[in-house]
């Protein structure tokens, strides 16, 4: 190579670089789409829904791209093929990154396939619930009672291979308990299921009104907090269990893996930003959800325990999906 073209290709190469930069300095330039696994309607909907709001008033235009299907696969696979360059996002749920990697084939490696930008928003635990019908009082009774093989128990869930299902398969293997699984399309039909009896237990965050109506009974919460409207049920955390054990959904953002980090700082300002706005918690109160926002790190780190605690589950069920 000649002298020449040497410096061709230097100035090719800084010209690159400065066009780059200036990208990055510019970025956002045109909408940015956040892409979410769930229809319209669903509370993660709710949650991404707004997380764009804050987005769009302090980064850039953000427009929600609904893809639903095999428990958030979909989208997560297609945002984490997307060009990382920040134009595509991922508005994910613990479930999507904890658990579908590990019972889906062919899904994605959640560590090693995405940039973690930020946590946004997570519910209280799941509260583990009972038919009015059910001779269990409290969570020491159903305990005896799933024990005592009166009669074949079986619990309630919205889907194979769910956190839920993961959950009640911990619960049989601490207890030496052999509930069955009955899946149901939703979490909906799960509870109108416990409610007619046709389960035995179900765990969920979105039947406060059933509880208040008293046509469910609840026994306990999963993680360490006490539910504000039920203060005397225990913790799961309390009776041993871990605290991701039907402990909070969190939600949060991705981006694909490659990302540069100044665009992730900026996603991760804007949205901690928002997060401060007092309207941003009183929008997620009728959802009972909340506020919580960690860095790319703590996300990470959150992802990674969520993947040691499911594995060893879902190989010994063998839970294998197509998606």
């Amino acid at each position: 190579m000649n002298k020449r073209n040497l410096l061709a290709c230097v100035a090719l190469a800084a010209s690159a670089m400065l066009s780059s930069a200036h990208a990055e300095d510019a970025y956002p330039s045109r909408p940015i789409k956040l892409v979410v696994g769930v229809a319209p309607g669903a509370t993660t909907d709710a949650a991404a829904r707004l997380v764009a709001e804050v987005l769009s008033k302090n980064l850039g235009t953000t427009i929600v791209d609904n893809q639903p299907g095999a428990n958030g696969t979909i989208a997560a696979r297609n945002v984490a093929r997307a060009k990382p360059d920040g134009y595509t996002l991922l508005a994910f749920y613990s479930d999507q990154m904890q658990v579908a990697p590990l019972v889906y084939k062919n899904a994605y490696d959640p560590l090693e396939d995405f940039a973690f930008i930020t946590t946004t928003v997570r519910s209280g635990g799941f509260i583990l619930a009972v038919p009015e019908s059910s001779p269990a009082k409290t969570f020491a009774e159903f305990i005896d009672y799933a024990k005592s093989g009166k009669k074949q128990m079986n619990y309630g869930t919205y889907g194979v291979g769910s956190s839920v299902q993961l959950g009640f398969e911990i619960f049989n293997e601490r207890y030496g308990t052999k509930m069955l699984h009955i899946p149901y399309k939703g979490g909906g039909p799960s509870y109108q299921a416990a409610v007619a009896g046709e389960v035995d237990i179900v765990a969920g965050t979105s039947f406060i009104e059933l509880l208040k109506a008293n046509r469910l009974r609840p026994l306990a919460i999963g993680g360490s907090q006490h539910s504000p409207e039920f203060p005397n049920i225990p913790t799961l955390a309390g009776q041993g269990f871990g605290e991701l054990v039907f402990g909070p959904v969190f939600y949060g953002v991705a981006a694909p893996r490659g990302t540069p980090p100044e665009i992730i700082e900026k996603v991760r300002a804007a949205v901690a930003k928002g997060a401060q706005n007092p309207e941003f918690a009183a929008r997620l109160k009728p959802i009972a959800h909340d506020p919580f926002i960690v860095g790319p790190a703590e996300t990470a780190a959150l992802v990674r325990k969520g993947l040691d605690t499911y594995r060893p589950v879902v190989q010994k069920l063998k839970i294998s999906l197509d998606n």
